[in-house]
């Protein structure tokens, strides 16, 4: 009957196999075709693929023909893949440098090649500039060629399209490097924060870490982001200076250009305020992060105690105080984008008014070109100079964060304290401790004069009271505490650690085990043998071992979990096995069979070294050396209690539940798996969410009429008061020179737009967020295990799409209604 069921268990696995063996050709089959954009930029003869972006014409019937997959993107440049991004940031050494010199020296040639871009966009709009001068020249000049004219208009059409084509490029090429720098750091984090002692937790927590990977690289990819803006802006407000000057007289561009220090004043102003306000939002956001990380993963702890509303009210009043923070820096952030609106009536009031008290002659042909070049120049000093300064000054802080976490985990003394012998091949093993103290902080030891040898493939038992300092030793040994004094050596040894609360993982069953090593089925099958996970598999449905565990192992028992992490552990080919009381979560009857079939003198380790520790001392007459450990210390007197032994050991007549399985059929089978695809149930959004969007102003509904009759308003003043400039200059030049009343009503309607557009800056830039109850709204989901959250998806919701759309969306609801300029949006 056994080996019935034995070859039916080996027939079904291999069918399992062949299923998965299909699954993964069909995958390979499906997989993403090779990067076009590689391709394109292989060589300068396809430099009209890349001008004309034809390299996405693909994609974009594809998307046109059916709602688009996973499969149908492109790969990525091999410039820009992880890997690649990961060689190039490894080498450096993040403990003597900071990131500003390792970005600006590694990612020089891509910075470079963005520079040039920022210059090819300032010859566009200088060109475009030039040919709109001609144009009016040769409309005011009655003696011009009608054939002149349309050769003119033709030429302005052509600059337009150049200077989109350019804007374009410099805009994705600027956002590529800033997004290849961005992932760059982030790898980097996510390395040396897998590298981080356990000593490091009291300098840095979960949230910090997040906030670093999710908020401070993206602050340098805004920075370089807008790279390509700034150094076109810096050179199209050098150019366009002696363009003016030639147009109209120096003195008139000289009055306008006087208000460009005061712009770069201000802005330095604001900028020193953005980065004091950004120091104090980065604490609270840290903290709401650690915050929303204790949540998620303790949300079943949370709905089974019924906890949802202290957790609630304990992360809005979190959140309230960052955003009083956000608040503050919304203000200056309104007062900065002021200048961008205002910039344009400001040039044109002092350019003008100058030219026309200090009377020098105001035409059509000099005016209108200068009011196309302040627009420009508008962009230039009120848009990309004040955004770069925040940028920097945020980006400044962010450098400053990142240097501080990448130098706490590089410290010398972090490397090189588990490994101060010589190291020797044939005692790969051995563990080597000579008056050793050990620390968790500030040099007070936590274990304190460690002498131990333990030899190569030899059953060593740690045994003590509870908080002796068992696990700490363990720690030690892995290197994840401070050595205080003496030496340790292991001998360049490989560890396998199994942990006595296991970590589980939102991912099938074998891979929970395998962690994306190699497949080695016999070894596989050993190991599930060795810890009594057959039976388990048999309950997971006909997807066996390929079945889903959900986050933290939800639909997992304690004693499953711990088998799972302890044959994760054995299925590492270690020189050292370092087993933390694995056999506590599981009773006594499968606990023997653990140990005999895993860590006993005929167990899968027995050619091992093993260090167990376990409060089951009856497992421990086998042990080469026992070790007993009190108050941090190696108690060498103590000795093993047989009597108190005797009393643990199991009652023959105890029923083990997992034994009665194995002896019993097993039992029906859910087959529906906890976790399912994430598919786009719909593509559209709804009207109400934008009825949402538009209505989070303090004021709702209210608030949205206004700021729309302020913007009309706004649009009304600037209109007319170009209206009333094309008057005045029809006027005689007696008239225009001596009849203050068409000045003084152009001034008059100037100020008027100016009043407009800062009462626009001020109510649009109003942070107001519908964030309230979102927080919660997971945790308040009642439910079996069917409706488990992944907590993947809720993490990057709460960290990354929580507060960027409502802070940036205000400004973008006034540009789109606006009909002047541009102006990249931001996020906090």
């Amino acid at each position: 009957m056994i080996r019935t069921n034995m070859k039916q268990e080996s027939n079904e696995r291999q069918a399992l196999l062949d299923d998965e063996k299909t699954s993964h050709s069909i995958h390979d089959q499906n997989r993403r075709a090779s990067s076009r954009l590689e391709w394109t930029e292989s060589t300068w003869f396809r430099l009209f693929h890349i001008l004309f972006w034809s390299w996405l014409k693909p994609i974009l019937l594809s998307g046109y023909k059916r709602q688009l997959i996973e499969n149908d993107l492109d790969d990525s440049p091999l410039i820009d893949k992880t890997l690649t991004l990961l060689e190039r940031l490894q080498s450096y050494d993040w403990s003597s440098t900071t990131s500003w010199m390792i970005i600006r020296k590694e990612f020089m040639k891509d910075l470079i090649s963005v520079y040039l871009m920022g210059i090819l966009f300032c010859m566009a709009d200088i060109t475009q500039v030039l040919v709109f001068c001609q144009l009016i020249w040769s409309i005011t000049d009655k003696q011009t060629s009608i054939y002149r004219l349309y050769l003119y208009i033709i030429l302005l059409l052509l600059s337009i399209i150049l200077q989109s084509m350019a804007e374009r490029q410099a805009v994705f090429c600027s956002n590529r490097v800033g997004i290849r720098i961005r992932n760059a750091l982030n790898i980097i984090i996510y390395i040396r924060a897998l590298s981080l002692k356990s000593t490091s937790s009291e300098k840095i927590n979960t949230g910090q870490i997040l906030n670093l990977i999710t908020s401070d690289t993206f602050k340098f990819e805004e920075l370089y982001t807008n790279l390509a803006g700034l150094t076109a802006s810096i050179l199209e407000t050098i150019i366009l200076f002696g363009l003016l000057c030639w147009i109209i007289h120096p003195i008139p561009v000289l009055c306008g250009y006087a208000l460009c220090p005061i712009f770069i004043l201000i802005q330095i102003y604001f900028g020193r305020k953005f980065r004091q306000c950004r120091e104090i939002a980065a604490v609270c956001s840290d903290k709401r992060m650690q915050a929303y990380s204790e949540f998620i993963y303790g949300c079943h702890t949370v709905k089974m105690y019924n906890w949802e509303k202290p957790m609630e009210n304990r992360i809005v009043q979190m959140r309230k105080n960052e955003l009083e923070s956000i608040r503050y820096t919304s203000r200056f952030r309104a007062f900065n984008r002021t200048q961008y609106f205002i910039s344009t009536q400001l040039l044109s009031l002092a350019t003008f008014g100058s030219a026309w008290l200090l009377g020098y002659p105001l035409t059509i042909a000099n005016t209108f070109p200068l009011i196309m070049a302040f627009a420009f120049m508008r962009d230039n000093i009120a848009c990309w100079v004040p955004l770069a300064f925040e940028k920097f000054n945020e980006a400044k802080l962010a450098s400053k964060r990142i240097h501080a976490f990448m130098h706490l985990t590089v410290k010398q003394e972090h490397q090189s304290s588990t490994n101060t012998l010589l190291s020797n091949q044939k005692q790969k093993g051995s563990i080597v401790m000579s008056n050793a103290w050990f620390s968790w902080q500030n040099d007070i030891s936590c274990l304190s004069s460690l002498n131990l040898s333990v030899e190569k493939g030899t059953l060593v038992g740690i045994v003590g009271p509870v908080g002796c300092g068992k696990s700490s030793l363990l720690a030690a040994i892995l290197g994840e505490m401070n050595l205080i004094e003496g030496q340790v050596n292991t001998y360049h040894s490989s560890f396998s650690y199994a942990a006595q609360s296991p970590w589980i993982f939102a991912d099938t069953f074998r891979n929970n085990i395998l962690l994306n090593r190699p497949y080695d089925a016999q070894r596989y099958r050993d190991v599930i043998d060795a810890c009594c996970l057959n039976v388990d598999l048999s309950r997971l449905g006909s997807c066996d071992d390929l079945a889903i565990i959900g986050d933290n192992g939800v639909n997992l028992s304690g004693g499953q979990k711990a088998r799972v992490g302890l044959a994760r552990a054995l299925y590492d080919d270690a020189d050292i096995y370092l087993l933390d009381d694995p056999l506590s979560a599981v009773d006594r009857t499968v606990a023997e069979h653990i140990y005999e079939r895993c860590i006993g003198s005929n167990g899968l380790l027995k050619n091992k070294t093993r260090l167990l520790l376990t409060h089951q001392t009856q497992f421990l007459f086998e042990a080469d050396q026992i070790i007993f450990l009190s108050h941090g210390q190696i108690d060498k007197e103590d000795r093993l209690d047989e009597n108190f032994t005797r009393q643990n050991e199991p009652d023959k007549k105890q029923t083990s539940v997992l034994t009665t399985m194995l002896e019993d059929n097993p039992p029906e089978c859910d087959e529906q798996s906890i976790i399912t695809d994430e598919i786009s149930v719909n593509d559209r959004s709804n009207w109400s969410l934008y009825y949402d969007l538009f209505t989070a102003l303090p004021s709702g509904i209210c608030g949205l009429c206004v700021l729309i009759v302020l913007l009309l308003l706004g649009e009304i003043f600037n209109d007319g008061a170009n209206y009333w400039l094309s008057i005045w200059l029809k006027q005689s030049k007696i008239d225009r020179q001596f009849s203050p009343k068409y000045a003084y009503i152009y001034f008059g309607l100037i100020i008027g737009a100016l009043v407009m557009d800062i009462l626009v800056s001020l109510m649009g830039d109003t942070p107001h967020y519908p964030w309230r109850g979102c927080q919660c709204q997971r945790g308040g989901e009642r439910g079996g295990h069917c409706h488990c959250p992944d907590h993947g998806k809720m993490e990057n919701t709460y960290c990354r799409y929580g507060g960027n759309h409502w802070i940036c969306f205000p400004f973008s609801r006034r540009r789109s209604i606006s009909s002047e300029g541009s102006y990249d949006n931001d996020h906090e």
